[in-house]
This record gives structure tokens, sequence and C-alpha cells, in this order.
């Protein structure tokens, strides 16, 4: 893992605990780690599944595909 990649993972995951502090999640905020965790690898399932089915698509094409999957 590069370190921006890294950085941006420890941005994406301390938005992550400030929202589930203002949500008040508190079941959620006894293990912030695994939730964000089980998201990313939701996510990344998600968009490998896309990228196999679509192997003749081009970058763009697949970008649209799931941007579309993971934002609906």
């Amino acid at each position: 893992m590069s370190d921006k990649s890294i950085m941006n993972w420890e941005q994406s995951y301390d938005d992550w605990v400030a929202l589930l502090e203002r949500a008040n999640a508190k079941d959620m905020l006894n293990d912030p780690k695994a939730c964000f965790d089980e998201g990313w690898r939701q996510a990344a399932m998600i968009a490998a599944s896309i990228v196999q089915h679509n192997q003749h698509a081009t970058p763009l094409e697949i970008a649209v595909f799931i941007e579309r999957k993971l934002l609906k």
C-alpha cells in the first residue's frame, strides 16, 4: 500500500468515526474499524465482480458501472 493510499484510508476512517459519532451510533462505535473494514470489503467485492463481468469494457465504462452500483 502506498503512503498516499494509507493516508486516504486513514482520512476515510477518521471521517467514518466522525459520522458514527454524529449519528450517535453507539453499537457501531464500540468497534468502528470492523464496520469500516466490512464496508470496504463489500465495496471491493462488488467492484471486482463488475470488472470480472465487463472485461471488454473500457476503464471509463467500468468506473461508471462501479460508481452507479456503489452510489445508487
